[in-house]
């Protein structure tokens, strides 16, 4: 402990009698309450670069009044008896003096919040929240010896900040990384590490969006950027989304300059947009001059079609920000994920960057580095693609089984979640998810999961976002086995005649 005395070499009063006077008055108000330890009158004369007998002489002065005590072979110590012969005295509140001075700001509260996990402190037993890699896959044998491996010697980059733009190694392995899985090469100059996506979009929008600002997004959409986009005054233009991905058509006309999509399974209905639709969307942002916003979520997961390139490989023109998360991939807990920027963003992003976090922790940077550069990460990404789709397809079975081959199923072939419209005569959406939650099986539909859909709605929701890749195989029959008998007590699944009150 140190204390901060601010001594006054120019006062009457002697160097002694300022520290007296500051210990005995902070332990008269309570601020130093008995028992608490001060440090040796060698340590606080170093601090104080004053003379060890000046402390000793205050020391002395204070013991004589009963202020302080010394336990031989503990230290010195606050007396006991002070604070009882002070009493409640000693922690009572100062009586507030009248404030006459203007009010304080007002706190600026965002009016939304991104839908980012589920908070649900009753979380189900089985729970298909979307996008949860499983924790039991993480790398956790090579991040150990890779961490071990780090702190093994000396290192500057855990004392020194590594630049905003993130650590040059683990720049250097994604521009690597993303060239052959993702099909194009950005350079590492252009790539910026964040905090994860989020972290990603809000730097694109301090840099391009301002009140009235217009934005083009997906319809429905992920609803965290559209809070995002909205909390720095953006106005969203709602573009409507078939199976081929978003529709260019309705770009024409819009007025914004920046279109936000997920075109490699589009949240939250898992289409993929097609080459066609693809080389359309440059096509207009090239016409427009406007930048397209390309997230790519959960892109490496895929299962029954060959890898697509990211619609910035189509790109000729450095209109499309890239961003990559490895969320999803390994784990949200790491916080790690990164923007692929034309070059004539990179400089305002870094700038952008060093306002908010001033880069990342070096150690999970340079981890993750070598997890890339060495080959885990690869390894890694075809294990969890064959662990993920056993899970995908014992949920699809499982669904066909309890209800018929033509149960309705989209967005299947890639990524962590798929997508269950329930037929007319099944309960709708919001009250299966109530009742299953009520025997342990967490469903969702896509506004609790964290999608947007602006307008008005078409009827009751029918559709039940499944995130499968945190659940076993056995979790996810038991857990379809508990909806089918939810789904058997509606009154319709057993012919009750028209008027009956549901159950």
């Amino acid at each position: 402990m140190s204390l901060p005395i601010a001594l006054d070499h120019e006062t009457d009063l002697s160097l002694q009698e300022q520290i007296y006077g500051f210990i005995r008055d902070k332990v008269l108000s309570g601020t130093y309450p008995s028992g608490i330890r001060l440090p040796s009158t060698r340590d606080l004369a170093l601090d104080l670069r004053v003379s060890r007998t000046t402390v000793l002489l205050a020391y002395e002065w204070l013991m004589s009044e009963g202020y302080i005590e010394t336990r031989k072979g503990l230290g010195t110590f606050v007396c006991r008896v002070i604070n009882e012969a002070i009493g409640a005295a000693t922690h009572a509140p100062l009586p507030r003096k009248p404030v006459m001075s203007e009010p304080r700001p007002s706190v600026v509260v965002p009016r939304e919040v991104p839908t980012l996990i589920n908070m649900d402190s009753a979380r189900a037993a089985i729970d298909f929240w979307y996008g949860r890699p499983d924790s039991r896959q993480f790398p956790l044998k090579a991040w150990k010896r890779l961490v071990m491996q780090k702190l093994a010697t000396t290192n500057p980059g855990l004392a020194e900040y590594c630049g905003q733009a993130g650590d040059p190694d683990l720049r250097e392995a994604i521009s690597q990384h993303i060239s052959t899985t993702r099909g194009f090469l950005a350079g590492p100059k252009r790539i910026v590490i964040t905090a994860g996506a989020q972290e990603a979009l809000n730097i694109i929008s301090r840099l391009l969006i301002q009140q009235s600002t217009v934005v083009a997004i997906e319809n429905p959409g992920y609803g965290a950027a559209a809070v995002l986009f909205r909390s720095y005054g953006a106005k969203l233009h709602p573009i409507p989304v078939d199976r081929d991905g978003i529709s260019v058509e309705a770009l024409a006309g819009v007025e914004g300059k920046i279109v936000y999509t997920t075109p490699s399974h589009q949240f939250p209905t898992g289409a993929v947009m097609t080459l066609e639709r693809r080389q359309a969307l440059l096509g207009w942002a090239k016409a427009a001059n406007a930048y397209i916003i390309e997230d790519d979520y959960d892109s490496e997961i895929i299962y029954d079609r060959p890898p697509i390139a990211a619609l910035a490989a189509l790109d000729q023109n450095e209109r499309v920000i890239y961003i990559g998360s490895f969320s999803k991939a390994i784990g949200a807990g790491l916080r790690l994920g990164f923007l692929a920027l034309p070059s004539e963003l990179v400089s305002p992003a870094i700038a952008v960057k060093s306002m908010t976090s001033y880069g990342q922790p070096w150690l999970e940077q340079t981890v993750l580095a070598s997890l890339i550069q060495e080959g885990t990460f690869r390894s890694h990404l075809r294990r969890i693609r064959t662990l993920y789709r056993l899970r995908r397809d014992t949920l699809v079975n499982e669904l066909r089984r309890a209800f018929g081959e033509t149960v309705q199923i989209s967005g299947e072939d890639s990524g962590l979640h798929l997508v269950w419209t329930l037929p007319p005569e099944f309960p709708t959406a919001d009250e299966l998810s109530t009742r299953a939650h009520k025997i342990g099986v967490g469903l969702y539909t896509p506004a609790r999961a964290g999608a947007i859909e602006m307008g008005a709605p078409a009827g009751p929701e029918r559709r039940l976002l499944m995130g499968y890749s945190a659940l076993t195989p056995s979790e996810i029959t038991v857990a379809v086995k508990k909806i089918a008998s939810l789904v058997a007590m509606r009154p319709s699944a057993v012919k009750v005649p028209r008027g009956a009150v549901a159950v």
